[in-house]
């Protein structure tokens, strides 16, 4: 399975933006994460905007079967977009710039959406887990028997802000925290989401409030962000 994951951070004024991509970064490279390897994962941190876009041309061009991408900084929803600001310069692009780079990818946005007035069907999970060392393979086979799809995470709903303490955002916090210490054989995103969302409405006093956006597959074809 050929995949990719983008870790991209705006750290301008946000220190807790670089301990979330390290967050990301130690969970993919475990084997509870799929043990990604490290030229998989392209960490861009305030990249300027046409370095970034040239980079998401080139993945679109690349053809890979599963993209991972993560934004941890500035957001802001437009009409029928999230801008994301992407560097200190105040550089932005649409969320929807991310979109579509695989068949299968998972966006997950950590940042603001304050406006401006405007399955894993019929696997044998068992028969899978051969060895401790076998967990990149049991992980690419669990995310090419998914649907096709374009899941989206966001820490916040629209017109909230996306908060932050000493250790990175709270919602990548709970998200990868919860991916960690789940004591299911897999979980998929989108179960890691329910559990991370309750945490961050009780920690925020229910004033972040985040959102999944999926397709109306089968649970049971979910992709998976976690395998031991």
């Amino acid at each position: 399975m050929k995949r990719k994951a983008f870790v991209i951070a705006n750290n301008g004024d946000l220190k807790g933006t670089i301990l979330d991509v390290e967050l990301v970064q130690a969970f993919l490279t475990s084997d509870r994460g799929g043990h990604w390897h490290h030229n998989e994962i392209d960490y861009l941190i305030n990249p300027s905007k046409t370095d970034l876009l040239v980079k998401l041309a080139a993945a679109k061009v690349d053809n890979y079967d599963f993209v991972i991408v993560h934004f941890s900084g500035h957001g802001g929803q437009a009409v029928n977009s999230l801008i994301l600001e992407i560097n200190p310069k105040e550089e932005t692009i649409q969320s929807s710039e991310l979109f579509n780079l695989a068949k299968r990818q998972v966006s997950i946005f950590d940042c603001c959406r304050v406006g401006d007035n405007l399955g894993i069907e019929a696997l044998a999970y068992d028969s899978l887990k051969e060895s401790h060392k076998n967990t990149r393979a049991i992980y690419e086979k669990m995310i090419m028997n998914a649907a096709e799809q374009q899941l989206k995470l966001y820490g916040c709903s629209s017109n909230e802000v996306s908060s932050e303490d000493k250790d990175g955002g709270y919602y990548t916090q709970a998200l990868f925290r919860t991916a960690i210490s789940s004591s299911e054989p897999y979980l998929t995103f989108n179960k890691a989401h329910e559990t991370a969302a309750s945490l961050v409405r009780r920690r925020s006093g229910f004033t972040q409030n985040p959102e999944i956006a999926s397709g109306r597959h089968l649970s049971s074809q979910n992709l998976v962000i976690a395998v031991s």
